[in-house]
Parts: C-alpha cells; structure tokens; sequence
C-alpha cells in the first residue's frame, strides 16, 4: 500500500445502514470523515470548508451523485469524485468518468478496494500532479484525471494479473535486489512479501552451492541484458523459508528502466512433475522387468514347442514352406511325414489368433499327426482324431483351420481336405491355374464330431505342378497405407512367375516387400508342393535337405546411423551373435566373418563415404586411403546402413540370409560383374571373395542393395 496522507473525505448516501458501513472502513486511519443523506445537503457543506475527496453515491432524492459530481466541479474544480454504483445503476463506467468522476466502485466492494483508490488520491496530493492551490480549468481537469485514472486502471490490470498466476514471479533491479513478489511466489518459497523486498534475489531464493555461479551471471547480465539464460526456459533448484531445496522451472527476461538492465523471472515448482516422472520411470522398469520376463518365458515355451512340434522329419527337395510367427511361438503350424510308402501327409494349419495360446494347440496336433501318419492311417481318421482331441481341450472360441494333403507320389495324385483355410491352388508349369480348392469344411474343434461322409479332393498332377497352401496371414498381410496383400494379389503372382523352381522365393519375396516396415499383425504360413516325375518311388531316401524357408531361429533387423558406424566392432560383434545361436554355426565363423566384412566394408566406404579405391593401387596408397577414411567417418553426419539377416538351421545343415543397403549412390555394379578378378591386385577382389564363398550374391538398385545367401 502507498504511504498516504490524510484527507479530509465528505462520504454521502441517503442509505444510513451504508454510510454507517462507509464510516467504519475508515476507522483508525487518519483521515478526516464528514457525512451527508442527500447531494443537496452535500453541496451545501462544501461550501463550508474545504474537501479534498467526495465518496457518492449515485441514486439519492433531490440531488443525485452525478449532478453532485457536476455542481462541485463547476465550484471546486481541484475536488475528487468516486462514486458508488449499485445493481439498478443505468449508468455505464465511462459516462461516470466523462461526467468528472475519477472512478467507480459497484456494490458490493472490499474496504481494501476503498482505501487504495483514497490513498491513491492522496497520493496525488502529495506529489502535486493536480495542485489544489492552483485555479485549473473543468475541462483540463477531467483530462488529467482520466490520464491518471489510465494510469491507475493499468496498474490495477498488472496487479490482477500478477496476483492471480499460479506461478512465481518476482522483479529484480540491477543490484540483484528484490523489487516485486506476487503472492504465488508467497507460497512456493515460504517468505511473504515485505520479508523480500529490497533483498538480495540470490541469498535469498538459490542455494549456496550455486549463488557465486548466479553472481557472476548478474555481473554480466547488468552489463549488457544478456545472459546464459535470458530469453530460455531451464530447470533450477530453489530455496525455501526452510532452507529445504526443489525442483524448479524458471523463465527468465531483461527489461530496461531508467538505462539500467532489471530482470522478470517466472519460477514455476515442479517437484510434482519430477515425481510423476519418478513414479513414470518406476512403472517403466517395472514394465521393462516383467516385459523381460515374458520373454524368458516365451523362450522356454519355445524351446518346448520346438521339440514337441518341429520333429527332426526329412523335407524333400519339392516341399518348400515358410512360417513366420508373430511371437516366439506362433499359431501356424506346418507338418510333413510318411507312413506308407509313396505317400506323403502334409499339414497347415492356423489357430485362432497368435502367440503361446494358439501355439499351445499344436502339441495334441503334432502328436496326433505324426503317430497316425507313421501308422498308415488315411487323413480322414487323422481328421477325425484331431477334431476329437481340440473340442475337448481347447476352450470355446478358440479352433483350427486346416488343410491337409496326402501326395502319393508315385502315381502323381493329390488327395486335398480343407477345413476353413482359404482357397487352395494349383498351377501348371506355365503359370496357369488348374484347380481352385475352397473349404468344404468347418475348422476343426468347433463341432463334437466331423461330417463321417466328407469327400477328399481328388487333384491329377503333372510334371513341374504345384499345390500352393497358405493361411489368411499371408492374404491379410498389411502395407504401410493399410492395403491388404489379398488374394487377387497372390494369385496373379502365382500366374505371373512361370519359372516353377524359383516361383516360391519370389511368392515370399514379394509378401515382404509388400509389408515393408508395417509391424506384422498375424501368424503367416505357405508351402508349395511341386510334383517332379523324374523322381523314383522314394525321393529323397537316406538323404536330408535344407528348405529354403524353414523357420528362421534368429532374425534381425537394424539401420546404422553414423554413430554407430564410427564405433569399428559392429561385425566381430554380429559374427560372436550369430555363433552363439547354434552349435552348427561355429565352424562357419571365419567364412561368416569374411562376408559381414567385405559386405559391410563396400557399403560404408564406397556407399556411404564415397572413398577412391584407386588409391590402394599402391602399397603406399594403403595409409592414404585409411586416413582418408578416418578423417570422413569422423566428420559424418548423415547416411544410413540397414542390414537385415536371417538364419535357418536343420540338423547340421545352415542358412545365412543376409540383405545390405545404404543411403549412398551406388556404383555401376554391372561393369564390375562383367570384369574378371585381378587376384594380384592390391583392391577390387573383395566381391568375388563374397561370390566364391555364397550360393548367391544379388546386386540391385543403383548398387546400394546387395543380399547374399551362404549355406553349408
């Protein structure tokens, strides 16, 4: 509150319970109250003697308080007018004020709010800025008051603004001492205004530990405004009353006032929002913690279902098939075995949904298969006996789509049973469709017994004929824009492709290409079946044959970026991670470790770093060329490698799939495939190492996109 002088104050209201009221606000102050019922009577006193304030109010008889503001101005024109307005008051704020009072104050109002506006007048009084000795013109009167009136209005404005924040803001001059502190700031620090004001900001509000470090950012913000934090946002640690320490957000900015730098600071506590992110982090590791365990145990529950359901049977060179699993343990299932000789039982199946509950189904299914078919039983009674097993154990809502397939071949017949798995296909040699073989029957599990009469498929087969079984993860697999791959999709892939030997890698190709980087949403499965008539009765007795796509039991994908390329052991890592996966991996380490490095080496240096290799065409060459490289790796900050790789296992048998792309432009690729290998030479005979030691080495693109596929 501003120190005030005393006034002598006429109060008038024709209401004695609120001139009583008015009165009484003034008790103890030092002011001088005289009181009047009425504006007339009023009017009549200020003749008397002389008043510095009248306090109206507005509807009175006789004489209201507008007409009172205007009679006394036309007499004493250096006299001040507040006027009371109430609820039934039809007069707006401005034509009070254009009618010469200095303001207003509406029913009902805080004594606080009365006494600020008196000791603002005296105020006025005090510092002369309208003198009552002088004679002043009515009109520049009401001029002056309303500029003060501005003045006051905008100052009540800042204060309103001030008062109500929910954050701490505090003024500092260019001592560093305190100049303002809003109420918010009361709460969060502890100190009510007047035990701040004029005190050192620093020793008051910052630790110890950091005020020599606030003091020399004082020194220099004085200086010139500017600072390490001015103009930002950062976190602090504030003091309270208490000496206890918080977390605390501060905004800080510069202002000029009379030529020197002062400072306004927000200061917001957020030890709420540290804890919040405490507990956050908690929930997260403890999210993490069970997350890990989960894993464990999915890989518990594969090694389990490994053994029950991916039984060590030999595949023939014209089965292919390709299962990818959305979890560790996944809901597809595909089976091969033989019983009688020259015929073959094939399965595929799907559960319901994904995961550990629909891998949990295939064990009575595995068991079943695999016992009946060694026995010789048709795929009827395998039918029959798995449907039996899934509706007693499985619970409601959960079911088997299958299809199952008995190929003799030795007279080149296919028997085909489809249980609720999309349609079935066959397709010649040339691309053509022969057979379109939909389900005649509901998913096994569903019904307490199957149909006794159902009828087999019965499907001819010729040379280089193949049947194409697949789940709906394959035709339901979705893109990036949300397309589905669909039916239509692999059907004309199907007709497209006449090439039978390669036509299946191409089906899968496509399938992941299409995907792309959209996270998988189902269990996928295919297989094809490809009748050869050369073959005898028995085609692959005493002989065992790596699929081309048998499960995968590692696949990994990652992007390096330029960070991780200046770290120098990503392919000794990668070549230790792949080793450790399986024992039949370890004997091929150094042949692993040559491709990943030639690999890997091409993309980065002549990819992404764009390195000159005619340097190495000397010996001393070989230094340049590797400063030069380090200097370019050191100073990279953009590019990208993306390395995807799998690996298939059966028995002692392997397969390494591995695809590398980078960002860079690639080379003419071509030129270099036609050019025979200098082995004398000191560079160049990195990619005919790869070829001599892959079973295929694929070029594409500009050059930046190579996949090479090593086996043993």
């Amino acid at each position: 509150m501003i120190e005030s002088s005393s006034l002598h104050i006429l109060i008038v209201d024709d209401d004695m319970p609120s001139l009583n009221t008015l009165q009484r606000f003034f008790h103890k102050t030092d002011h001088l109250i005289t009181v009047a019922n009425n504006g007339a009577e009023a009017l009549a006193i200020l003749k008397k003697s002389p008043f510095d304030l009248v306090i109206s109010d507005i509807n009175m008889p006789e004489m209201d308080g507008i007409q009172l503001v205007q009679e006394g101005l036309s007499n004493f024109p250096s006299l001040y007018f507040v006027l009371i307005t109430g609820e039934s008051c039809v007069h707006s704020f401005e034509e009070l004020t254009r009618a010469g009072a200095l303001t207003c104050l509406a029913k009902p109002f805080r004594r606080s709010e009365l006494l600020e506006i008196v000791d603002w007048v005296a105020s006025l009084k005090r510092d002369c800025k309208l003198n009552p000795a002088e004679s002043i013109d009515l009109t520049d009167r009401k001029q002056a008051v309303r500029n003060e009136k501005s003045l006051w209005n905008r100052d009540q404005r800042f204060q309103a603004i001030m008062n109500s924040a929910i954050d701490a803001i505090i003024l500092m001059d260019s001592r560093g001492n305190i100049t303002f502190w809003n109420p918010a700031a009361e709460v969060i620090f502890g100190y009510k205004m007047h035990e701040v004001i004029g005190k050192d900001l620093h020793s008051v509000i910052v630790p110890r530990k950091y005020q020599k470090q606030a003091e020399i950012g004082l020194m220099e913000f004085v200086k010139s405004g500017r600072g390490v934090s001015i103009g930002k946002t950062t976190e602090v640690v504030g003091l309270r009353k208490d000496q206890t320490e918080f977390p605390a957000e501060l905004s800080l900015s510069g202002f000029k006032n009379q030529d020197t730098w002062h400072a306004a600071g927000i200061i917001r506590d957020i030890s709420d929002r540290k804890q919040n992110e405490k507990t956050l982090l908690a929930a997260h590791s403890e999210l993490e913690r069970l997350y890990q365990r989960l894993n464990q145990e999915y890989e518990i529950a594969e090694k389990v279902f490994g053994k029950v359901v991916r039984k060590n049977e030999k595949v023939e060179q014209n089965i292919k098939y390709f299962l990818s699993a959305v979890n560790a343990a996944g809901g597809d299932l595909f089976l091969t075995a033989s019983g009688v000789p020259g015929l073959r039982h094939i399965l595929l199946g799907d559960f319901t949904g994904h995961g550990l509950s629909a891998a949990l189904g295939a064990i009575p299914v595995t068991s079943i298969f695999y016992t009946m078919a060694e026995k010789g039983y048709s795929l009827k009674n395998i039918a029959r006996e798995i449907n039996i097993r899934l509706k007693a154990v499985l619970p409601t809502g959960l079911y088997f789509c299958a299809c199952m397939v008995e190929w003799n071949y030795t007279h080149h017949i296919a028997r085909v049973l489809n249980f609720g798995l999309p349609v079935v296909m066959v397709v010649n040699s040339s691309g053509v469709v022969k057979n379109h073989i939909h389900s005649q029957h509901p998913p096994l599990g569903i019904l307490p017994e199957i149909d006794r009469e159902f009828h087999y498929v019965e499907v001819s087969l010729e040379h280089d004929d193949c049947i194409y079984l697949f789940t709906d993860g394959i035709i339901e697999t979705q893109n990036t824009a949300g397309e589905q791959f669909g039916l239509e999709r692999l059907e004309q892939l199907l007709t497209k492709f006449q090439v039978p030997e390669q036509r299946f890698d191409y089906i899968c190709r496509s399938i992941n290409e299409f995907r792309g980087d959209t996270p998988q949403l189902d269990d996928m499965a295919i297989a094809e079946i490809k009748c050869d008539t050369t073959l005898n009765d028995h085609p692959l007795e005493g002989k065992e044959s790596i699929s081309y796509y048998l499960p995968a039991i590692l696949n990994l994908s990652f992007t390096l970026h330029p960070g991780a390329m200046r770290t120098g052991n990503f392919v000794e890592t990668l070549t230790d991670l792949l080793i450790g996966t399986h024992i039949a991996v370890r004997k091929q380490k150094q042949n692993i470790f040559l491709i990943l490095s030639e690999l890997y080496s091409n993309a980065l240096e002549h990819g992404i770093l764009q390195m000159d290799t005619t340097l190495k065409n000397e010996p001393i060459g070989f230094e340049k060329y590797f400063i030069t490289r380090g200097e370019k790796l050191a100073a990279l900050s953009t590019g990208w490698i993306k390395i995807d790789m799998e690996l298939f296992i059966q028995n002692t048998n392997g397969r390494v799939v591995l695809h590398i792309e980078d960002s860079g432009r690639g080379f003419d690729y071509q030129s270099v495939q036609k050019t025979q290998p200098d082995l004398n030479a000191l560079r160049g005979r990195g990619v005919y190492l790869v070829r001599s030691l892959c079973k295929e080495v694929a070029i594409e693109g500009a050059g930046n996109k190579v996949t090479a596929i090593f086996e043993w």
